[in-house]
């Protein structure tokens, strides 16, 4: 079971790569759906984050607002770091377990993917022991543009969130694949096919990745 990390910027299309990957046969797990369901229902996390970010982060039901925890850890980046140092290690612990799900079953799946917005930042490659880094990235044009119709967020939201990410050009360094996501759906899934097909092969060359 090859174990591979696919991360990038904010609105690059990470997701909708990993979508494409997993119909292709791999197992995805995304960290940020493990953050949200942990944010859901374990109550030491949130009490841990109403600890340092007050109560305004809760909903009018009494939930942690995404939202509103999120306007708070982009407003500096000692915020963001304490969002950081809380949550990681419950989401650590949450995708250990998945994987080793996965690796215990009768026939475990040939690639497993993980996606995350924080791979190289944290620390994740060497902790889960991933062997393939993709990095999705997109022009800053098309990223504003994209957050802006799909999102719906202010420009002045846009820029302080891409502000706030690692720049582009140290994520890509770190990359074994390298999709530059400013095309099509369509040129999306194609350079998807070439990643795994590569991936399955274990040919594992540095090298970005095109639809052809």
């Amino acid at each position: 079971m090859i174990k591979v990390g696919c991360t990038g910027g904010i609105a690059a299309g990470k997701s909708l790569l990993c979508s494409y990957l997993g119909e292709l046969g791999a197992s995805v797990i995304d960290a940020d759906v493990v953050t949200h369901r942990l944010l859901a229902t374990n109550l030491d996390l949130k009490n841990s984050l109403i600890s340092h970010f007050g109560t305004d982060i809760l909903d009018h039901d009494g939930t942690i607002s995404r939202l509103r925890l999120g306007e708070k850890a982009f407003s500096s980046l000692g915020s963001g770091r304490m969002l950081n140092e809380i949550t990681h290690p419950y989401i650590r612990k949450e995708i250990s377990f998945q994987i080793d799900v996965l690796e215990r079953q009768n026939v475990p799946p040939k690639v497993v993917v993980l996606e995350g917005a924080l791979l190289v930042e944290t620390g994740a490659v060497d902790f889960y022991g991933l062997r393939h880094l993709i990095v999705v990235e997109a022009p800053d044009d098309v990223v504003s543009y994209r957050l802006r119709l799909l999102r719906g967020m202010a420009q002045d939201t846009i820029d302080q969130r891409i502000a706030a990410q690692m720049e582009k050009l140290r994520r890509i360094r770190q990359g074994d694949y390298v999709v530059i996501n400013s095309g099509s759906e369509k040129m999306l899934y194609k350079m998807a096919v070439n990643v795994y097909s590569d991936i399955t092969n274990r040919l594992g060359s540095t090298q970005a990745v095109t639809d052809t």
